[in-house]
């Protein structure tokens, strides 16, 4: 009985995506390591708009770029933003992400410039609260910054406790702005192309033996981790599978690799172009 499971949903669907499987009302402790709630939300938003749903829909719903992360904070911030304080430089880049969309695609500079903007605020928020004479202690999970910045604007964890002054949220919005454009711009120059999203970040397959020459290196591909469509610069989803259940059954699947191991084979990676597009 204290196994978490769910039958027959009133919503019609059930959906999982690494996140944490119980309430507060579990009585008993399943770990801690569960990802952000940014994707089941996400996943579940959807379903709850789609009638008559069909295999198409679902290949969409597994590709889905939108960061519901950015959507939470980035209006917020926006109107935090003391635009007056910013150099032409990053009067341009904040421009750009005052009109984004959300959605991390390769093409687009925004999700580079949100992607340096959070690492940056969530830094700053948290670096002086974790300095220990072992080193520094992790981060909380980026639910609990979330929470924090959406919830609890006045918590005393947005002052810096470096300095004289008592720091606020709308201080740590601009000064880890600022830091952000800075690292992008010694990293790529100005902004430009390099500053896109496929470029900047990228994904790589590695060849398990790590062979360099066996490996794909440099894919321009949508999405992030916290997003549904989670892939990263090293990981992602392994395998994209859609199965359509009635009298004939069809499936669809799609991995980043090739079904021969032979490097020679052009079946040693015929399917990474694929995958890296969202086919199946």
């Amino acid at each position: 009985a204290y196994i978490p499971h769910i039958k027959n949903p009133e919503r019609g669907f059930v959906s999982s995506a690494n996140q944490e499987p119980t309430d507060s009302s579990y009585p008993y402790y399943l770990g801690s390591s569960y990802g952000s709630f940014t994707r089941p939300a996400r996943i579940n938003e959807r379903l709850i708009e789609m009638k008559d749903i069909s295999p198409d829909d679902m290949r969409r719903l597994q590709i889905d770029t939108l960061d519901l992360k950015a959507r939470a904070i980035l209006p917020g911030l926006s109107i935090l933003m003391e635009e007056q304080k910013l150099t032409p430089a990053e009067k341009a880049a904040f421009k750009k992400i005052k009109l984004w969309n959300f959605k991390f695609l390769a093409e687009l500079i925004e999700p580079t410039i949100f992607e340096y903007w959070w690492r940056e605020l969530a830094n700053i928020i948290w670096s002086d609260e974790l300095e220990h004479p072992d080193g520094q202690l992790n981060q909380p999970g980026t639910n609990v910054t979330l929470d924090l910045i959406i919830n609890k604007p006045d918590s005393p964890y947005f002052d810096i406790k470096t300095t004289e002054e008592k720091e606020s949220l709308k201080e740590l919005t601009l000064l880890s702005f600022k830091a952000a454009i800075q690292k992008l711009t010694e990293r790529f120059g100005s902004m430009d192309e390099s500053w896109t999203w496929g470029k900047a970040r990228g994904t790589d397959i590695n060849h398990l033996a790590r062979i360099p020459g066996l490996n794909r290196k440099n894919l321009e591909t949508n999405g992030n981790s916290g997003i549904v469509n989670a892939t990263s610069l090293t990981f992602g989803p392994s395998w994209r599978m859609i199965v359509a259940l009635g009298p004939e059954l069809k499936a669809w699947g799609i991995y980043p690799g090739g079904q021969s191991g032979n490097p020679g084979s052009k079946f040693y990676d015929n399917m990474i172009d694929d995958w890296a597009a969202g086919k199946y």
